[in-house]
């Protein structure tokens, strides 16, 4: 027999208001702007998120780098060690993006050397 509900389970509302949001979102974004150098950026990164957060982002950026460079999504999968959804999504984001991932990725540099620290 299935379950059975004696209550409406409640929804969560969101605690900020969406100028919060817009307030804290603007704080995000001229926080990346501020970081000028590799090793600044490294430190903020090291400072705000997790080991396995920036592992997660820097996948992603990667994933999206090979995608635009006309990879496979198999191969991606495959030489990343990630799943084939993961590489769909960023996939996704390419294509409905306003093409700010794109715009980044096609700036970046290629790797010479590691930030110091």
């Amino acid at each position: 027999m299935g379950k059975r509900v004696y209550y409406q389970a409640q929804k969560r509302v969101e605690k900020l208001s969406k100028e919060k949001v817009l307030d804290l979102t603007f704080d995000l974004i001229n926080v990346f702007s501020l970081a000028r150098t590799p090793s600044e950026s490294a430190d903020l990164l090291k400072d705000i998120l997790t080991a396995d957060e920036i592992k997660d982002i820097a996948k992603r950026i990667r994933i999206a780098k090979m995608l635009i460079a006309g990879d496979s999504q198999r191969d991606i999968a495959s030489s990343l060690h990630c799943s084939l959804a993961t590489v769909t999504k960023v996939s996704i984001w390419l294509q409905t993006s306003d093409n700010g991932l794109k715009n980044i990725i096609n700036k970046l540099p290629k790797r010479s050397k590691m930030p110091d620290n």
